[in-house]
């Protein structure tokens, strides 16, 4: 008999390779899903969190001016680099969390996306007005909310898996 794929009889490996054939496997094609009416809402709040960011953009260009901190430096003295960019570090996650959690539930992940807004609109306000302790409320207010998505994205996940019994 002829040895095929990793030393396997061509009559074995071909069964394999049928098996294995994605005719043969329970999938569901992307081409196939539907997407909830109520989606445009998770949208929505995407595109405001993109806002969001380029509000506070703007914010940073307002106060490099006001201080004098010209590009390319980041900050007016070394003292200064302590600060991070702790919204962009997060974002990308964010909108990840958000458009997936929001397959499956579109109207409380826009809700929970837009209090994580918010937060963060309290995080740079209360950063620039009061320096490192005026973030606190806009920190803890959006880390509870970016946990609650990573389960929220995780037990739905598991659920369309057909990995949950309920």
């Amino acid at each position: 008999m002829v040895k095929g794929f990793r030393g396997a009889s061509a009559p074995s490996f071909a069964r394999s390779v049928s098996r294995s054939h994605p005719s043969n496997r329970k999938t569901s094609p992307i081409c196939a899903m539907e997407i909830p009416d109520t989606y445009g809402f998770v949208m929505s709040t995407a595109a405001l969190a993109a806002g969001m960011v380029q509000w506070k953009a703007i914010q940073v260009s307002v106060a490099r001016k006001t201080y004098g901190v010209q590009y390319p430096s980041m900050y007016e003295d070394k003292e200064d680099s302590k600060f991070n960019c702790n919204t962009l570090e997060y974002l990308p996650s964010f909108m990840t969390l958000l458009m997936l959690n929001g397959l499956m539930a579109p109207i409380s992940t826009s809700i929970l996306g837009i209090v994580w807004i918010a937060a963060r609109v309290v995080y740079i306000l209360g950063y620039s007005q009061d320096g490192p302790q005026g973030r606190l409320p806009g920190v803890i207010v959006s880390g509870l909310i970016f946990v609650s998505l990573i389960f929220a994205t995780m037990y739905n996940g598991v659920k369309l898996a057909g990995l949950l019994p309920f």
